[in-house]
């Protein structure tokens, strides 16, 4: 016959297994949003390296410079936001330019 602190026993042991179930979704959705937070960096890196190429032969057009400075600040964004915790979704919700 089940009592009431088996009962209660079963009941904890299902609240852990439950939060260990959450824990572990939590730890998928950082993975994948640091995943995605590198391919929009790597992304954004390239893009700012090639508008240097342009700034370095002196072709860097002021639309090109804006591009870069923006990539640049969504970035820092990003990464900010990452940090501060405020972002547990995909990161590719933020759109590098």
């Amino acid at each position: 016959m089940i009592d009431l602190v088996m009962v209660s026993l079963l009941e904890e042991l299902l609240k852990a297994g439950l939060t260990a179930v959450g824990a572990k979704q939590n730890l998928i959705n950082l993975s994948e949003t640091v995943g995605k937070l590198i391919v929009d960096a790597d992304a954004s890196i390239a893009s700012i390296i090639d508008h240097a190429k342009s700034a370095q032969a002196g072709t860097l057009t002021d639309a090109e410079a804006a591009a870069m400075k923006g990539n640049l600040n969504l970035l820092t964004q990003k990464v900010d936001a990452v940090l501060a915790g405020q972002i547990d979704s995909p990161v590719s919700q933020l759109q590098i330019r």
